[in-house]
């Protein structure tokens, strides 16, 4: 298999998109993070750059690091909302790097929106 960064963070993102609906949500942040992390740094807008401006003391990786890596505690709750939010920071990160988004994208961020989490809904490309 040949693939570009952006076609494997695309098919991550998508994927935790297809998982969050499914009820996996451990998965779907998983692989929503690994989407968002192949990407390059950027200067222009996204989510995880203003959650980090707008709370610059949060472990905004705390429930990614729990899930990648052997921390205490052993159990832990994880809700739809933590997803959504990293699903969010994935596809702001990909649109900020490739000014562009596609359909599965904005149907997500529409979903969350209707499910009452708007985040993600910034300047959109043309």
């Amino acid at each position: 298999m040949i693939s570009t960064r952006k076609q494997t963070s695309q098919r991550h993102i998508q994927t935790a998109i297809e998982l969050i609906h499914r009820g996996r949500i451990d998965c779907a942040i998983t692989l929503a993070l690994a989407g968002e992390g192949i990407l390059p740094t950027t200067p222009d807008p996204h989510l995880f750059r203003g959650l980090k401006d707008a709370a610059p003391d949060l472990d905004l990786n705390l429930v990614g690091n729990w899930l990648k890596h052997p921390n205490e505690p052993d159990i832990v709750e994880i809700g739809e909302f933590e997803a959504v939010v990293m699903i969010c920071r994935a596809i702001t990160k990909f649109i900020a790097v490739f000014h562009q988004s596609c359909d599965p994208f904005e149907e997500f961020l529409t979903w969350a929106d209707n499910a009452g989490h708007p985040l993600g809904r910034g300047p959109r490309p043309s």
